[in-house]
């Protein structure tokens, strides 16, 4: 039991970690840091989906309806309420809000682009139950269609220009992450134990080699449908996502008990366990932020150098989202994340 606690710790570290990256990526920490971030900042999400899946006992519909519930629900409450304050703010309405909020949810969504993430982890969660449900007994039969999927959600996009609606072909793409972190979470592939738990050297190894790597291969970015050089974006994705997770893992064992660093630590866990909130409110956040600085700007003329804003935005931005989190908590507007 205390290692299942201990699993799920650094697992929220590590969401905690991939959250804090994509802040940092909607407050533009730069170029290089942008290009390296999108080569396995998202698919490490799915990748974490896989690792902990479980075959599910509850009905289709039943398993469709609390996804629905976790994921849908708040899509479509957050994707309503940055709709109205866009309009509030801006004084603009354009029917195109719609069209993006109901379809093609990857680009043009008011304020918080973010959310294409729930709608393509919904159809990962429900596309991958339905596959563990007809073909778990056939591995070979079970990966052969994942790979074929694969192929279908990065060849549209490519080969047509069209993206699917509510992100269906990211979520196509994105059961493969899913499908390896299932293979490697359960140990179905070989030295699968070795490859979760690294030691130190070999995790230092495998984030310095593939993050050079990164920059090999092109721009990546799962939500515009880019991925570069497709095999080298799998290898790349892939061997950080085990980097940084054994790297979670050993700071989770070597580090929570210092002071500084251990409360740190803890905020990390915080973020991953309640990850949804960070996800559906930061651009927001930013946002606001945004526009408290250019109205200072404005009054008094003086400049602040970019970096030293980013960094007191991300600290604010992670204030902020904590404070709003408990708000959320301790009110009715739980119901906007799907809990009621």
């Amino acid at each position: 039991m205390k290692d299942e606690i201990k699993r799920i710790d650094y697992i929220d570290i590590f969401r905690g970690f991939g959250i804090i990256l994509m802040i940092m990526g909607h407050i533009n920490f730069g170029s290089i840091f942008d290009h390296y971030i999108h080569a396995f900042h998202m698919p490490m999400f799915f990748f974490i989906t896989g690792y902990f899946y479980k075959t599910k006992s509850m009905s289709t519909l039943e398993y469709v309806i609390k996804k629905a519930k976790s994921l849908i629900v708040p899509y479509i409450s957050f994707a309503i309420f940055h709709s109205v304050f866009y309009i509030i703010l801006y004084k603009s309405f354009s029917i195109q809000f719609l069209y993006h909020i109901l379809l093609i949810n990857t680009d043009g969504m008011p304020i918080t682009g973010a959310l294409w993430f729930l709608t393509a982890l919904f159809f990962v969660d429900i596309l991958y139950y339905l596959l563990d449900k007809y073909l778990k007994d056939n591995v070979v039969c079970f990966t052969i269609v994942v790979i074929f999927m694969v192929l279908i959600g990065t060849l549209v996009p490519k080969m047509t220009g069209l993206r699917l609606p509510w992100a269906i072909d990211v979520s196509l793409v994105s059961i493969g992450f899913c499908h390896i972190g299932r293979l490697i979470g359960n140990k179905k592939i070989p030295h699968a134990d070795f490859v979760a738990n690294l030691n130190s050297i070999f995790t230092f190894l495998v984030i310095i080699a593939f993050s050079v790597l990164v920059f090999v291969n092109g721009y990546v970015n799962m939500r515009t449908a880019d991925y570069a050089i497709v095999p080298l974006f799998w290898i790349n994705s892939i061997s950080l996502i085990i980097g940084w997770l054994n790297l979670a893992r050993i700071v989770d064992n070597k580090l929570t008990s210092l002071h500084v660093l251990g409360w740190i630590i803890t905020e990390m866990k915080f973020i991953g366990k309640n990850s949804i909130i960070y996800l559906c409110l930061n651009q927001f956040t930013i946002l606001i932020l945004n526009l408290i600085v250019d109205k200072m700007v404005s009054l008094t003329g003086i400049t602040i150098p970019y970096i030293i804003i980013s960094i007191v935005f991300l600290i604010l931005t992670l204030i902020i989202l904590h404070i709003l989190y408990e708000l959320f908590d301790k009110t009715k507007l739980i119901i906007m994340i799907g809990r009621f």
